[in-house]
């Protein structure tokens, strides 16, 4: 009997994973992880870590960044822009700098 428990506890935690992949994307953003609904459900993009996104890559992913926007948590994609702001400015800067500086 202890075989059919193990079984049957496998197949309901592997269904359980299958589900929450389906349906959820996990973004980890500056702030931590945040679990937002998949719109619609599927199994691609189920782990995004954004906190080196650009503009190219929020066009990449309109799913992702519309599932954000109705998920009422705005300030994921404002860190990501923030962030990929920051990376432009700081590129830049050590661009004007002279090289004896470095």
């Amino acid at each position: 009997m202890g075989r059919l428990y193990t079984f049957l506890l496998g197949v309901v935690v592997g269904f359980g994973l299958y589900h929450a992949a389906l349906h959820f994307h996990v973004v980890y953003a500056a702030d931590g992880l945040h679990l937002i609904a998949k719109q619609p459900p599927r199994l691609a993009e189920m782990y995004v870590d954004v906190r080196q996104f650009g503009w190219a890559d929020w066009q990449k992913r309109p799913a992702l960044l519309l599932a954000i926007q109705k998920s009422g948590k705005p300030h994921i994609l404002g860190d990501a822009a923030r962030n990929a702001a920051e990376g432009v400015i700081q590129r830049g800067l050590e661009k004007l700098r002279p090289d004896a500086q470095r």
